[in-house]
């Protein structure tokens, strides 16, 4: 994830996170599976679970909605609204002050700090799947500009590259078959012959599989390149 993808991601993460009501987020994420009877599941990308923390921890990124629901959680306890509160005050602190009955309604919340788990597991669960989607945004517009570069070399084919299910059914569009026109040879010229696709790649920065090179430039340079060789380009 370069920089300009992490500013729009996690744009549309805190945009996502303010659609939740603070006095609902425990259930929230029971409900979505972060949190549970063991405590909390850390999401499988560990790298990005790492990134978020490390964010959170430097700038307290996305930590608005988890203080709005301690300090409810925390009010409730020192009101009086919260029965097992009570009954942990009347065991262990009967003659307490309200003073010290409202610092420890804080301290009491998230004790364990299993909500806290769940809740970064959940921001890096929003996070993949927003990076997936954009991501996936500008494969679609890098499709369309790369097609209009590639259609401009004279005797070369431009065709989309598809993703079949298993039943042999297209899918989806995922890149662009690439080759040079052999109707147009008069001669063999399989030496200097194109034959490339270049496909979505989701675990690229870039977004892009460009078929051992290391950026669309670079593969444009190379093509144009060949195709001189054949006499193509006009």
């Amino acid at each position: 994830m370069n920089e300009l993808q992490k500013q729009e991601v996690y744009k549309r993460v805190s945009k996502q996170l303010k659609e939740i009501k603070p006095k609902n987020l425990n259930n929230e994420l029971w409900d979505k599976g972060h949190a549970h009877t063991m405590g909390y599941s850390k999401p499988d990308n560990t790298e990005l679970y790492d990134m978020v923390t490390e964010d959170i921890a430097d700038s307290n990124q996305f930590m608005d909605l988890y203080y709005e629901w301690h300090s409810i959680c925390s009010h409730n306890n020192a009101t009086g609204k919260n029965e097992d509160f009570n009954e942990h005050i009347e065991e262990y602190y009967p003659n307490i002050d309200e003073d010290e009955k409202w610092n420890i309604a804080h301290d009491w919340v998230d004790d364990d700090g299993f909500t806290y788990g769940a809740y970064i597991s959940y921001i890096t669960e929003l996070v993949e799947e927003n990076l997936e989607e954009i991501k996936e945004e500008q494969f679609e517009k890098d499709c369309k500009e790369y097609k209009n570069k590639l259609k401009n070399i004279k005797g070369l084919i431009v065709a989309p590259s598809y993703l079949y299910d298993r039943y042999g059914n297209i899918k989806t569009i995922d890149g662009l078959h690439i080759c040079t026109d052999t109707s147009e040879y008069n001669e063999n010229h399989y030496e200097d012959d194109i034959e490339l696709c270049i496909t979505y790649d989701s675990d690229s920065t870039s977004g892009w599989d460009y078929d051992g090179f290391d950026t669309f430039n670079e593969l444009f340079n190379y093509i144009k390149s060949n195709m001189k060789k054949l006499k193509k380009v006009a």
